[in-house]
């Protein structure tokens, strides 16, 4: 799996939200890689290679911050150098983190649309965020992190695992050749 995290800001709760993410996947098996599009210079997102990356893996998951009510001109730009069937044959799933309760659901909309005109496989549950999804606190007083809610709560984890066994399912299911339908019997 391929974790495109869309923050302008490297270390965002967005970027804390998709290592949640990756970690729930990571507990099905999978192997997760992600980019982290805040550490590529924009003049150099078209040397990142991203088709490539896509074509790597079986599965996508988007993450984006809310920005005035869509995801990030970061991430669009990034999603601008694929192909028209970028995601073609791959599940996707999709992450905002907002600052209310139900700010993300309207990105993860807008995602699922662009996922789809890519090609892409979206799973039904999407994961939108808010920082009181999140509890604990980092270590190190006087750190610039100190204080912040590290930890997803009870309710988001159970999303995150129901998520990460959709996107393994999805990518499992494309992941099965035309032979080995046709072997199985008919669906």
């Amino acid at each position: 799996m391929l974790v495109i995290i869309g923050s302008p800001r490297p270390h965002s709760s967005t970027g804390l939200l998709a290592a949640a993410c990756a970690d729930a996947v990571g507990s099905t098996g999978g192997e997760v890689r992600s980019v982290e599009l805040a550490r590529v210079p924009r003049c150099e997102l078209s040397r990142l290679a991203l088709p490539e990356k896509v074509d790597a893996v079986d599965a996508i998951v988007l993450a984006s911050p809310v920005h005035h009510s869509g995801y990030s001109g970061l991430l669009k730009t990034a999603l601008d150098e694929l192909p028209a069937t970028g995601f073609a044959g791959k599940a996707v799933g999709l992450v905002a983190h907002g600052a209310g309760p139900r700010s993300g659901n309207v990105v993860c909309d807008q995602l699922r649309t662009v996922a789809r005109s890519l090609g892409g496989w979206v799973v039904p549950t999407q994961i939108a965020a808010c920082p009181e999804d999140f509890v604990g606190v980092r270590e190190g007083r006087g750190s610039p992190s100190a204080g912040t809610a590290t930890v997803p709560d009870t309710a988001l984890a159970d999303r995150l695992v129901r998520f990460a066994a959709e996107l393994h399912r999805c990518a499992a299911m494309l992941s099965l050749t035309v032979g080995t339908r046709a072997e199985a019997g008919p669906v």
